[in-house]
């Protein structure tokens, strides 16, 4: 559990889904559905908000997460949010990781309520941040047009519909590494 002072504690990213529970969005696997149907989709699962689809951490880690979720048979389910409409989903997740579970938040509502954060200028300073650019631009991924590169990523574990284990990228490519959430 991260205990820093600038980002969203457990406590209250839960009492956010459960103040919340009757938004609607939509989902890849049922249309429009409340945010309480959407989490309950399994008992485990895994939430990883995305940076915008067309940026290249944001696809290195996508196919990432399929190679390793085809290797791991531990891993449980992954569950992606991302903000552009569920169209432009399909066609990102059939290309990176097919059959994949996703809900598309064009409004951005739950990336606030889960606190997902956007990148400040001291996050450009970051070497990781370069190295991990660098390793995606030499593996093929190039930028493409992007709707707001400004938002990180984030990653949740929920189990029964409650947060246990989050991470909140403090900058782009710092992503979690998912062997710690199966350790969980």
């Amino acid at each position: 559990m991260e205990n820093n002072e600038n980002t969203i504690s457990i406590q209250q990213v839960n009492q956010n889904i459960s103040d919340n529970s009757n938004i609607l969005v939509e989902t890849s696997w049922a249309g429009s559905a409340t945010l309480k149907q959407a989490l309950a989709v399994h008992q485990v699962v895994i939430i990883h908000f995305l940076r915008d689809l067309g940026c290249i951490y944001c696809r290195g880690l996508v196919d990432r997460l399929y190679k390793t979720a085809q290797q791991k048979q531990n891993l449980p389910p992954l569950l992606f949010v991302h903000f552009d409409s569920v169209s432009n989903g399909q066609a990102f997740f059939q290309e990176h990781f097919p059959n994949s579970l996703h809900i598309a938040d064009t409004e951005q509502k739950l990336y606030q309520l889960f606190g997902i954060q956007k990148i400040t200028w001291a996050s450009f300073l970051n070497f990781k941040m370069w190295l991990t650019g660098i390793s995606f631009f030499l593996k093929g991924y190039f930028p493409k047009k992007q709707t707001d590169p400004s938002i990180l990523s984030g990653t949740f574990l929920l189990k029964e519909g409650s947060v246990i284990w989050k991470h909140l990228a403090r900058y782009p490519g710092d992503d979690t590494l998912f062997p710690s959430i199966t350790s969980r």
